[in-house]
């Protein structure tokens, strides 16, 4: 099961740049996103970033992944230019890999 929100605020490009590559196991650099539910609610989220991806090659678009500090993975789209984009909240990492398409579902039929 997967939620989605909107992200209304979230890092610069140099605090989600740090959060990848200058943070350890010992010294973790999480980034703050700030979301809204469809319902119109906010909620504040800090993420551990995992992996950053181009999203369109401007520089300024990302696709990341993470996971929060309750240890739920995640994993959306940012825009460092608008601090803009959209998370999805995975209740397992079993959850996200469906979602992205990594691993099947047990009774989906085997694509060819």
């Amino acid at each position: 099961m997967a939620y989605h929100l909107d992200i209304v605020s979230g890092p610069s490009k140099m605090e989600l740049m740090l959060a990848l590559f200058d943070s350890s196991n010992q010294r973790e650099r999480p980034v703050e996103f700030t979301t809204q539910d469809r319902g119109g609610e906010s909620y504040a989220y800090d993420v551990r970033i995992t992996q950053v991806g181009k999203e369109d090659g401007s520089g300024e678009s990302w696709l990341f992944e993470g996971y929060t500090q309750s240890g739920r993975p995640v994993g959306g789209y940012f825009s460092t230019t608008r601090r803009r984009g959209h998370m999805h909240i995975f209740e397992t990492l079993e959850d996200r890999l469906r979602f992205t398409g990594c691993i099947g579902y047990a009774d989906a039929p085997a694509r060819s």
